[in-house]
């Protein structure tokens, strides 16, 4: 959808994108809620879901007046997001968990992304409705990583 929308109206799509992102905050913290116990490293999940649907509510109730302000909002999520993931790969390597490194990756691919959204040559150079497009596509990519590796995070109950 951002891809395919022009940089002039890269505003009136603000707020089905902001219902995206709440709608993935949701999806996190319901999947903390339902498995917080037998899930390793499960208070990244609910930052993680607390901070994307928190930061959904800017497009949705503050409303976004200028595209040049879509890619920055976008690329502080997108920062958000890899440090969390950078945070929760030290935690899963300290667990011992199989895929920490992916969480690793994924996390600086983030951090890289959300820096480069901020850079206004970058926007100029490929178009701020792709670099909005890009953030949507890592932050797809890294949620159904996570679904993924679901079952590696999981640890048996002590009986």
């Amino acid at each position: 959808m951002a891809m395919m929308t022009p940089n002039e109206e890269l505003v009136s799509i603000a707020n089905r994108l902001g219902y995206l992102m709440l709608f993935a905050g949701i999806i996190n913290i319901f999947v903390y809620m339902q498995n917080k116990n037998p899930l390793m490293g499960a208070h990244w999940i609910i930052a993680d879901g607390l901070s994307t649907a928190f930061l959904a509510l800017f497009p949705l109730i503050n409303g976004v007046s200028h595209s040049v302000l879509i890619p920055f909002f976008f690329g502080v999520w997108e920062l958000f997001s890899g440090v969390i993931k950078i945070v929760e790969c030290i935690e899963l390597q300290d667990y011992k968990i199989k895929g920490w490194q992916w969480f690793a990756a994924i996390g600086s691919v983030e951090l890289f992304s959300g820096i480069s959204s901020m850079i206004k040559p970058v926007d100029d150079l490929i178009g701020i409705h792709v670099v909005v497009a890009i953030i949507m596509i890592i932050q797809s990519l890294g949620f159904v990583f996570k679904i993924v590796v679901f079952r590696h995070l999981m640890h048996k109950r002590k009986k």
